[in-house]
């Protein structure tokens, strides 16, 4: 059985001839199950880098903010971050929950085509 995350990039590199990767415009440290006890924050993807004018900017996303769900999907250490983002569709909108100081919010991003 081949996955839909294989196949879907493959029909489009198909039909297109090219492969069409999401970009958001920012950079990340992922803070691990330990990492997080051990520095008293949530475990997720931490921001420590935005683009200005990118996707990311755009939704509202600061350095700091600590990405917890990505649509549905809680981060964890079962769950490989890139492989997420790599899986979204440039210009569909996906909420990210983040942890910014003491509140949860809901940023709605919309990757671009990787250039």
């Amino acid at each position: 059985i081949i996955s839909s995350d294989i196949i879907k990039p493959a029909v489009n590199l198909y039909l297109s001839g090219k492969l069409e990767r999401p970009a958001f415009g920012f950079a990340y440290e992922i803070i691990s199950a330990s990492k997080s006890k051990l520095l008293g924050i949530s475990e997720g993807a931490r921001v420590v880098r935005v683009v200005n004018n990118s996707s990311a900017d755009e939704a509202g996303l600061v350095a700091g903010d600590i990405i917890t769900t990505v649509g549905d999907k809680q981060l964890n250490d079962e769950v490989e971050f890139e492989g997420l983002l790599e899986n979204i569709t440039p210009g569909k909108l996906v909420p990210f929950t983040i942890i910014r100081g003491q509140q949860t919010l809901i940023l709605n991003v919309s990757p671009v085509v990787l250039q």
